[in-house]
């Protein structure tokens, strides 16, 4: 499963979406973006569904509430890619961030 997903770095993300870097930031502070996941010490990445699908949302005009619920799913979502033996000390997105 995990070889199916794709990742985009946040400038990547940024054009994507439309938003300034400053909005993006703050969009995640207020968890209607996902945390990026970090993948070494000075590299984050979205993975492409989860940008796709707030995007989505978002042009079908969902309320920031169902934005944040969509966004704490996503979060909790990641944990079903990490093997079952590491998954106890697994970090939070808020945690991570």
């Amino acid at each position: 499963m995990l070889n199916s997903i794709r990742f985009q770095r946040i400038p990547d993300t940024l054009k994507q979406g439309g938003d300034s870097r400053s909005v993006f930031y703050r969009l995640m502070d207020e968890g209607l973006f996902t945390k990026p996941v970090k993948i070494s010490e000075r590299c984050a990445v979205h993975p492409i569904h989860e940008v796709e699908a707030i995007l989505g949302a978002r042009l079908g005009g969902a309320t920031p509430d169902q934005l944040r619920n969509l966004v704490a799913n996503l979060h909790e979502r990641r944990k079903d890619y990490m093997p079952e033996s590491m998954r106890s000390t697994a970090v939070s997105a808020d945690d991570a961030a």
